[in-house]
């Protein structure tokens, strides 16, 4: 086990240490005293790191809270460059479908993905109650506590926005939405389930995976994602969509992580 971390850890500075070398649109321009070659110098920068990355997509889904928290101004972006990423926010380098270092754990528990050097989509959970710091494994409802972060629940709306498309399994009841942000590209994959710790914990509680992204490439790969996207396109005012067991609501799927490690 204390090997398997102490790799993660090194993959983690490795990756940064690559990261810093690719270039990112906002280094600072070259100076030239000479004439106008400052101005020139500065247009130049900018088109050669335009040329070398996407746009910046919109903020993170509650990563203004965990910079409030944090008491910081660092809010990632979709879109930002891995090199922007504080090693000390960076909590592991999880190996994904065999793969290690287009993944890392933020502090806050966030998975994000950079396919190609750049942040494409967010996964998160959210449960009620929460494993004590320090507790080897939850063996009792003493082995838990609160979950702070469970509060966010409440700002879906704001944060994600509305609801447009839905489809339940009542039969395990999970629930599968689809929510898109207006005035952005934002679109999020909720699923909600019943509570993770609530046989220990003796409790009736929803707990709440996210997945998060700004391209449908990178979002929309499950079938049953598609059909969801579908019909927000469609325009419908009636959100519901009928559930087919042919398309199950299977997180690690939706979200690309059943190899997780």
């Amino acid at each position: 086990m204390s090997i398997r971390i102490h790799a993660r850890f090194f993959m983690a500075a490795l990756l940064l240490a690559f990261a810093a070398l690719l270039p990112v649109s906002d280094a600072p321009a070259r100076t030239d005293d000479q004439g106008g070659g400052q101005q020139i110098a500065r247009e130049g920068g900018q088109q050669v790191a335009q040329a070398g990355r996407p746009v910046r997509g919109p903020t993170v889904p509650f990563e203004n809270d965990y910079a409030q928290r944090r008491k910081d101004k660092g809010a990632l972006q979709f879109n930002d460059h891995i090199a922007t990423i504080p090693g000390n926010r960076i909590r592991d380098v999880p190996t994904v479908n065999g793969r290690m270092g287009d993944r890392v754990v933020v502090g806050e528990g966030a998975l994000l993905y950079f396919p190609v050097g750049y942040l494409m989509t967010a996964t998160y959970r959210f449960d009620k109650l929460r494993p004590k710091a320090g507790a080897a494994a939850v063996a009792s409802g003493s082995d838990l506590e609160p979950n702070p972060d469970y509060a966010l629940v409440r700002r879906f709306d704001s944060e994600l926005g509305p609801v447009c498309a839905v489809t339940e399994d009542q039969s395990s009841k999970t629930r599968a939405e689809f929510r898109l942000k207006p005035g952005t590209k934002l679109m999020t994959v909720v699923v909600e389930q019943p509570g993770r710790w609530d046989a220990i914990a003796r409790d009736t509680s929803r707990s709440y995976a996210l997945f998060a992204g700004i391209e449908e490439r990178y979002v929309a790969n499950d079938p049953l994602v598609r059909k969801l996207l579908a019909h927000c396109k469609s325009g419908a005012k009636d959100v519901t969509v009928a559930f087919d067991a042919k398309t199950p609501i299977d997180f690690t799927m939706i979200s690309g992580t059943a190899g997780l490690q």
